[in-house]
């Protein structure tokens, strides 16, 4: 099964607003990068969404065998991305499980809208463990360097590498992880949108003085792909040395985003796309 901490490992996938200054600065800066980059939003047809999105997702622990994989179908609200699970250990879910999710999501959804500031927040507040972020907060927490122009796709980028700030108050899981990490960062140098993502540990993470949890190697990637004509979520992949209490948690985690097929499964929590 996936370890708890990985929750909090899998917010590298999608560091992304501080404010700009008065002059706009160069798009191969640290401060261009804060103050534009953003997540994807929907897939759109006009105003009109397109087909949803669902996501598989499969672990697989390092002593060998594998965990069934795991379904959700990919819902946005105010531009930011919910996962709303299908299955739960490849079973689909029963009703109380169900409700519960849609109750979880339901309580996301209020705390999503009280944290909406207006069009600038399109892309640049993200869900991690069920509590809204803005990507400013995540992006600060880290010191940025360019790298010049690069590519992804066919498609012109700026590349970016990160190391964490040093004596910054870790309250939270999260802040733990990103206390060790650092790696590379691509960004559309027009629209600020993160197409790709690549970390690595630089110190073991550590959970209640290594007695919860203790994982010395961590590492992965999140990269977009280009659907109906759109950048929209793509590939999470990461990779776990270490354990969770007693048990061993090494392992591999993938996360892949696709088309729907068939019609949308209807969900109580309605998805929302400010015009």
């Amino acid at each position: 099964m996936l370890p708890a901490a990985a929750a909090a490992i899998l917010a590298f996938a999608f560091v992304a607003r501080a404010f700009a200054q008065n002059a706009a600065p160069a798009p191969s800066s640290a401060r261009w990068l804060i103050a534009h980059a953003r997540l994807p939003g929907p897939l759109r047809s006009g105003r009109t969404l397109s087909p949803s999105l669902r996501v598989t997702e499969t672990w697989t622990p390092a002593h060998g065998g594998a965990d069934p994989a795991d379904r959700a179908q990919v819902l946005f609200f105010d531009s930011v991305e919910l996962e709303a699970p299908l299955t739960r250990h490849g079973r689909v879910l029963n009703p109380h499980q169900a409700a519960a999710v849609n109750r979880q999501l339901a309580k996301i959804r209020r705390r999503i809208d009280a944290a909406w500031r207006g069009p600038q927040d399109d892309g640049r507040l993200l869900v991690v463990s069920g509590h809204v972020l803005r990507a400013a907060a995540l992006l600060r927490r880290f010191h940025w360097r360019s790298l010049g122009a690069a590519a992804y796709l066919g498609h012109p980028c700026r590349r970016f590498a990160f190391t964490p700030r040093r004596h910054l108050r870790i309250s939270s899981r999260i802040a733990r992880v990103m206390a060790a990490m650092a790696g590379t960062l691509c960004a559309d140098p027009v629209t600020g949108l993160v197409v790709r993502v690549r970390f690595h540990n630089q110190s073991p993470v550590r959970f209640g003085w290594g007695i919860l949890g203790d994982f010395h190697g961590i590492r992965g990637a999140f990269s977009l792909q280009r659907l109906e004509g759109r950048w929209t979520w793509g590939r999470t992949v990461v990779h776990l040395q270490g354990r969770e209490l007693w048990l061993n948690k090494s392992g591999t985690l993938v996360k892949r985003y696709r088309l729907s097929q068939g019609p949308r499964l209807a969900m109580p929590l309605q998805q929302r796309v400010r015009p």
